[in-house]
């Protein structure tokens, strides 16, 4: 079966549908993925089928317009509102391009797997006639009593508002009806309403809802439709022939299990004020650490004995060898770090990243997160020293872990879409 997955933005957003593609690719389907640019080696390494879409949108991300506005320490929903209407032309036009690019890889495709930013899923799927599933790494689409959307701080408002505070999502794909109203033309198909654009059923059939989360992190709401499930995790391990470089073995063997801070795609707009309070919250600490230079480029003037800078380090091999995670909380840091039993501390920055912060501290295996609002050297040097001064911490994240490391997420995955779709 020719399988085609549709994803778009940064590294957390793309490794597992590689994950899920790598086993759904040794079960005999073919597997292309359809993302930006510069995933196109990490995509083909591990035998998968690369389809193009351009970079524009990372590269924006990573402009100084975009750093102003993620990296600063004020920015709060009001800010990302207004920048969001402000940065909207530009995206309209890459999204109208992108659009072009998903039809383009999927036009022999007999099954899609689609994140929901990827714009043109449902609607190539519709053109098609095929199955396709939604496949989003956090909850944000499907209605629940059970908590509201995360872009609300997280924090229960009772169950009738909880659920009605997922209407926010719909409102905010009416930004974009004209532009999918505009592709849907292309593709022969209606106009849809501009509070409706997503079509909800395929084939006469609800479109399913596949969250590659862990439900011993986030529980599966019980008012959830038959048709949404949190599968677990979709792990994707290193390479067997991935080798440290030297630099961080010796590093590692020299001393006690270090702590690993880094904010992977997040960018700020003030790397080498970024790296000084680190590397001051460490001093303070007492703690040895290994820093992650990421998408923010913290690159200090000097390193210290006792820290080693690194980039692209698979977490599955780095973080068991840690004795806790400092990271800003993206769906795919937090399975990491979760997984390999250490207690995690999370620096929320933006989206989803505040739900998993809190998250992780209720279930007792990190600290209280901590707002880029109230981040500094002496606030960070506390959370850290939380982190390792608890044993009862570090026992609850051992436990999850385990818990983690004994799910299938992707066999529940290959099984659902069996459920509601093709058999895979």
């Amino acid at each position: 079966m020719r399988i085609v997955m549709l994803t778009l933005g940064t590294r957390g957003d793309v490794q597992p549908f590689v994950a899920l593609g790598v086993r759904l690719q040794a079960r005999g389907h073919s597997v292309r993925i359809c993302t930006c640019q510069r995933f196109e080696q990490f995509i083909t390494s591990r035998g998968l089928e690369y389809g193009y879409l351009d970079d524009r949108l990372i590269q924006f991300i990573e402009s100084d317009t975009v750093k102003e506005i993620i990296g600063s320490p004020r920015a709060g929903i009001l800010q990302w509102i207004r920048a969001a209407v402000k940065l909207l032309p530009q995206i309209k036009d890459m999204q109208r391009d992108m659009l072009d690019d998903q039809w383009a890889a999927s036009e022999d495709a007999e099954l899609l797997l689609y994140h929901p930013k990827a714009l043109g899923g449902p609607h190539i799927a519709e053109r098609l006639g095929i199955p396709a599933f939604a496949v989003p790494p956090f909850p944000g689409y499907v209605p629940t009593r059970d908590f509201p959307l995360f872009i609300l701080g997280g924090r229960s408002l009772g169950g009738w508002f909880n659920r009605r505070s997922y209407a926010i999502t719909r409102r905010g794909q009416a930004a974009v009806a004209g532009l999918i109203n505009d592709f849907r033309q292309k593709l022969g198909l209606t106009r849809r309403p501009r509070f409706a654009i997503e079509p909800t059923e395929l084939l006469g059939r609800p479109v399913p809802w596949m969250h590659p989360v862990s439900p011993h992190v986030l529980p599966r709401p019980e008012d959830w439709p038959e048709h949404a499930a949190m599968t677990g995790y979709w792990f994707l391990d290193a390479d067997d022939g991935w080798a440290p470089p030297a630099e961080l073995e010796t590093f590692l063997a020299a001393g006690e299990p270090p702590v690993y801070v880094g904010f992977g795609s997040m960018v700020t707009c003030e790397p080498q004020e970024m790296a000084r309070l680190v590397l001051g919250a460490l001093a303070r600490s007492g703690a040895r650490g290994i820093v992650g230079r990421g998408w923010g480029g913290l690159q200090p003037e000097t390193v210290p004995e006792g820290v080693c800078l690194v980039d692209d380090v698979p977490h599955d091999w780095l973080l068991p060898r840690c004795s806790a995670a400092v990271h800003h909380g993206g769906a795919g840091s937090t399975a990491a770090s979760l997984r390999a039993g250490i207690p995690t501390l999370i620096v929320p920055h933006v989206a989803d990243q505040p739900l998993w912060g809190r998250q992780v501290h209720e279930l007792g295996a990190g600290p209280e997160a901590l707002s880029k609002k109230q981040l500094s050297a002496e606030a960070l040097a506390g959370r850290i020293e939380a982190a390792l001064g608890s044993p009862e911490m570090a026992a609850t994240a051992a436990e999850l872990g385990e818990r983690i490391r004994d799910e299938d997420g992707a066999a529940e995955a290959m099984a659902f879409i069996g459920r509601f779709g093709p058999e895979v």
